[in-house]
C-alpha cells in the first residue's frame, strides 16, 4: 500500500468513527430528552388539571381510555367503548397497534388512545384514579382532570401499587 492509499484509510477510518459517535450521541439525546407517549399524555392531562385547554397529544385520539383495575385494560376498554361506538366491541380482544394492548403488565396501569378504530395501550407510570373507581372512554374533549393529594396511605384492592400520604395523583372524570 503506498503511503497516499494508507492515509485515506486513515482518514475514512476516523471518519466512520466520528459519524458512530455522532449516531450514538443522537440516540442516547433522544432516549433520555425525547418524551416518551406516556409522558406526553402526563404533560396533557397535568395541563388540563391546571386549566389549560390543549392537548396536543390527547386531543389526537377520538377517545382516551382510563382502566379502573389494574392488569385489565384490554378487558374494560373495549366494552366501555361499545357503549360510545358498537364499532369499537372488539376491541376487548384486539392487541392494538404495534401489540400494545398484548401482554400487558399486570402490575402498572393503562391508558388507551383510540383513533379509527384501533388502540394504542400506554403504561401509566404515575398515579391516576377514575371517578368513581371506574373504566372510563372519554373523548379528549370531555376529559376533566384535577390533582389532588392523598391525605392518608393509599391502598385500593383495584390498584397494585400503594402510596404514602403526601403524594399527588390525577383525578380523571367526564364533564357532561
Amino acid at each position: 500500500m503506498s503511503a497516499r492509499s494508507t492515509a485515506a484509510a486513515g482518514r475514512f477510518t476516523r471518519s466512520l468513527h466520528i459519524l458512530s459517535a455522532g449516531v450514538l450521541l443522537l440516540t442516547v439525546a433522544y432516549c433520555v430528552f425525547w418524551p416518551d407517549l406516556s409522558d406526553r399524555v402526563r404533560r396533557d392531562l397535568e395541563g388540563k388539571a391546571t386549566g389549560r385547554s390543549e392537548s396536543a397529544t390527547v386531543g389526537a385520539y377520538d377517545y382516551v381510555c382510563f382502566s379502573a383495575v389494574t392488569g385489565r385494560a384490554t378487558q374494560e376498554f373495549g366494552p366501555d367503548l361499545a357503549k360510545r361506538d358498537n364499532q369499537y366491541a372488539e376491541l376487548a380482544n384486539a392487541c392494538g397497534v404495534d401489540h400494545t394492548c398484548c401482554n400487558l403488565d399486570s402490575d402498572s396501569d393503562y391508558a388507551g388512545l383510540v383513533k379509527d378504530g384501533t388502540v394504542r395501550c400506554v403504561r401509566v407510570k404515575y398515579a391516576l384514579l377514575t371517578e368513581r373507581e371506574q373504566s372510563l372512554c372519554i373523548p379528549p374533549a370531555k376529559i376533566k382532570v384535577t390533582r389532588e393529594t392523598f391525605l392518608s396511605r393509599f391502598h385500593s384492592s383495584n390498584k397494585a401499587w400503594t402510596v404514602e400520604a403526601g403524594s399527588h395523583y390525577l383525578m380523571i372524570s367526564e364533564t357532561p
